[in-house]
């Protein structure tokens, strides 16, 4: 008799970051003189004063206004927040907001989540759900959201759907990274050096040149290099970027402005770790024993690959092949244009983009590699009535057109895809803004965008497996060989010393040992075009309660298309929507000292685009989308800033968010070799072929419950030096990182800490400072990805404790 163990076994046979060394030259300096007049009080106009609070101006709203007087979420991270933090990647800014999490997700893909919306993008074919805008530019690939970090003069971060004024995709909100500009008649400039533990050095440049009284350029350079974060020398940085930009003022009513910059990211691959392991006999699920800084590499790591056991194969597994690295280059160019006409101000922002990626990484406990080229060109143009009277308007067209050629091969050495696609994005919008203000103090407005989208995808994808030819229950081929890394199935075959059975579907080998195995090939062709077209809008009613008092309500809705997977289950998924419902109050106490704002929001999500690997109807392990029927988040997130003396500022902001699953059931493939799916959600097999799951009333993926920031800052003047410093945390309760909800892939409750000590003299000129982050060297999860071809949880796992001096000089 075949016992349970044996049957099951046959049915199996079928990056928190660099927080240090990201202080930019610009932002250490500006620090210094921040922190001589009022510690973190430093507006974007360089206003100082000693009696409170001061204004911080965006345009989150694609308008300058107070912060304070904008009716909307956005949190601020200014230049000196960003330089004390060591913000040197977007994904360090999920420290600074309790909303977000962004975590690296392979391939030098980030995935992106604010408030619980969000998707796994891991690859080019994946859109991302919040926004993500340099210098007024949409990001269309996660992947190059590198070298952007630098020569800052703040970020915001939206939180909510964008649906209006952002478009497509900014279902949950939108980042807005925004550089130093040229500034008229300043000929200035700042240098930095970081160097810390791990090898760290990071050396920083800009200078601003008025080239006449109407011209100026600006020019920004930052170096990064530090050792890799694992034990295998992963998560290692190899980085440079640079900006150069021109303004002329044609006269008082009319600028232009160009940009150009550059990036390249180097150095040996993400930093990952094994998470857990899946016995190949019993299915069981049991967490890795190592620590989250061992590398995949590591050889503590290939001993437990080499005991998984793979039916499909019949032999056991072996290390991970390749040697990971980065070789990515990205640059890009834009022009602003800006009149200031009778009618409104007219803003012309064209762009082009271009994206080279080459780079090998076992983050997720395989190999995968990726030859990729994007690029995308954009036209925005808006006109927009004067921010004050009765009536504000802002009118729009947008225009988005993006291409991608890449492959990829994802090596599980007992089946190994190889993909080849070329896959593309046409979006075309218009939109418009009004707001009505029939007395001072109410204002009321509406919005609505329409957007056109055709996304096109022509690709193929081949699978070659290895497959033990023997029959016993235990399938045993000891000395099979293991499929290689491969840019196409004519090197695997070469590789492989392949010959034809079935020309096209079935194949042996020549290789010693191969005598038992057959190579069978899976084929997936996709040549398909889907159109999309969607209104969304946005409502809202604000009123100001008191000067510094203002209460505001929100309706908005959010809109992310579908796409394509290599997958007969799921070729295509729908796009997904969102409506959002918001209550806030954003209020300033006390002379102007004590800043209070709040915020409740309760937002329905249907379709909700969720990525994740699986089994396909025809056995091949495959990356696909699921659309999950409903859910409901809802919470709430309050922000206190104090100034408790002229020299002293506490802050604190904390969110509450509640995001379940009221609808989500899917289907993976039943019967035959296909085992019982692996999830911590009910399940039952419906029919012969299918298994259907449910996870209505599971709490979504990264979405902690408690989430929050604390910080204190203290300054102590010494004769003609100032002395700052701060202490900071940032904590989060319990998260899902994986898609299939099981314990072993929760991130628990954790808290950072990180320490800085500032000193500068009166005249602001140099500062030096001394930090410390992550100081009890936490190194939470970031995205978790299960792989049942080798029954192994890799995750993505954040920066080890980082500690060093810097210091910088304004010339």
């Amino acid at each position: 008799m075949v016992s349970a163990e044996c049957r099951y076994a046959q049915q199996r046979a079928s990056t928190r970051a660099n927080a240090w060394v990201g202080a930019s030259l610009w932002t250490i300096a500006r620090v210094a003189s921040a922190q001589t007049a009022n510690t973190e009080t430093a507006t974007a106009n360089g206003g100082d004063t000693t009696e409170g609070l001061q204004e911080i101006i965006v345009t989150a709203q694609r308008r300058p206004e107070d912060v304070q007087h904008a009716a909307l979420a956005v949190d601020v991270l200014s230049a000196q927040a960003l330089g004390l933090s060591g913000a040197a990647r977007a994904l360090d800014i999920a420290s600074l907001v309790p909303a977000l999490q962004i975590s690296e997700s392979g391939n030098a893909q980030q995935s992106l989540y604010l408030r619980s919306v969000g998707t796994f993008t891991a690859n080019s074919y994946s859109d991302p759900a919040v926004a993500f805008n340099v210098d007024g530019i949409a990001i269309g690939r996660p992947s190059s959201m590198t070298g952007v970090m630098y020569d800052l003069d703040r970020a915001e971060v939206l939180k909510g759907p964008q649906g209006t004024l952002y478009g497509r995709n900014a279902t949950g909100g939108a980042i807005n990274i925004i550089p130093n500009q040229p500034k008229l008649g300043l000929t200035s400039a700042d240098v930095a050096l970081t160097v810390g533990n791990l090898g760290a050095v990071h050396p920083e440049a800009d200078v601003n040149l008025a080239v006449s009284e109407s011209s100026a350029a600006r020019l920004a350079f930052t170096y990064t290099r530090h050792d890799g974060y694992q034990t295998d020398g992963t998560g290692s940085a190899n980085n440079y970027a640079g900006r150069a930009q021109y303004l002329y003022r044609i006269n008082d009513d009319l600028s232009v402005r160009v940009a150009g910059d550059y990036a390249h990211d180097g150095g040996y691959g993400a930093t990952g770790t094994l998470m857990a392991l899946q016995n190949p006999f019993t299915g069981a699920v049991t967490p890795s024993p190592l620590s989250r800084d061992v590398g995949n590499q590591d050889p503590r790591v290939s001993a437990l690959l080499q005991g998984q056991y793979s039916f499909l194969a019949g032999r056991f597994f072996e290390s991970l092949e390749g040697v990971p690295n980065t070789n990515n280059n990205f640059w890009g160019v834009l022009t602003e244009i800006i009149w200031h006409s009778p009618i409104g101000t007219l803003t012309v922002l064209p762009s082009h983009r271009n994206s080279k990626l080459t780079d090998l990484t076992t983050e997720f406990a395989f190999t995968s590699t990726a030859d990729e080229h994007d690029e995308q060109s954009s036209v925005e143009l808006r006109l927009a009535s004067d921010n004050s009277g009765p009536l504000r308007w802002i009118l729009g067209g947008y225009y988005f057109h993006e291409t991608i050629d890449a492959v990829y091969q994802f090596d599980q050495q007992a089946l190994s895809p190889i993909q080849e696609l070329d896959t593309g994005t046409l979006s075309k919008a218009t939109f418009a803004r009004l707001t009505f203000a029939p007395i001072d103090a109410l204002r009321i407005s509406a919005g609505v965008r329409y957007t056109d989208d055709r996304k096109s995808f022509d690709g193929a994808s081949q699978i070659l497996l290895s497959a033990c030819g023997a029959t016993s229950p235990i399938p045993a081929c000891p000395a099979a060989p293991l499929i290689p890394l491969a840019n196409s199935f004519a090197s695997l075959s070469s590789q492989l010393q392949l010959f034809p059975i079935i020309p096209g579907a079935l194949y042996g080998s020549t290789l010693p040992g191969a005598a038992g195995s057959v190579f069978p090939l899976i084929n997936k062709q996709i040549n398909e075009t889907q159109d999309f077209t969607r209104v969304t809008w946005h409502g809202g009613l604000e009123y100001d309660l008191a000067s510094d008092s203002l209460l505001y309500a929100n309706w908005d809705t959010g809109y992310h298309a579908g796409g394509f997977a290599f997958a007969a289950i799921k070729p295509t998924y729908a796009p997904e929507f969102l409506n959002a419902y918001s209550v806030g109050s954003k209020n300033r106490f006390v002379h102007g000292t004590l800043q209070a704002n709040l915020e409740a929001f309760y937002w329905k999500y249907t379709n909700q685009q969720i990525s994740h690997g699986g089994t396909d109807t025809d056995g091949a392990y495959v990356f696909y989308t699921d659309n999950a029927g409903a859910s409901t988040i809802k919470g709430a997130e309050i922000s206190v800033k104090y100034l408790l003396t002229p020299h002293t500022i506490l802050s604190l902001d904390t969110q509450y968010l509640s995001a379940v699953y009221s609808r989500f059931s899917f289907q993976t493939p039943a019967g035959g070799t296909n085992a019982p799916p692996l999830t911590g959600c009910p399940f039952s097999q419906t029919d012969a072929t299918h298994y259907t799951v449910n996870c209505a009333g599971k709490t979504a993926q990264q979405s902690p419950k408690w989430s929050g920031n604390i910080s204190l800052q203290q300054r102590v003047e010494l004769g003609d030096y100032s002395l700052v410093g701060e202490i900071s945390a940032h904590g989060q309760t319990n998260s899902v990182t994986g898609f299939e909800m099981i314990a072993a892939e929760v991130q628990k409750s954790y808290a950072e800490t990180n320490l800085a000590l500032t000193l500068t003299p009166s005249t602001s000129r140099w500062s030096v400072t001394a930090f410390v982050n992550n100081l009890s060297d936490e190194r939470p999860y970031g995205t978790a990805f299960y792989n049942s071809v080798m029954g192994v949880i890799g995750a993505s796992v954040g920066t080890p404790r980082t500690e060093g001096v810097r210091a910088a000089m304004r010339f």
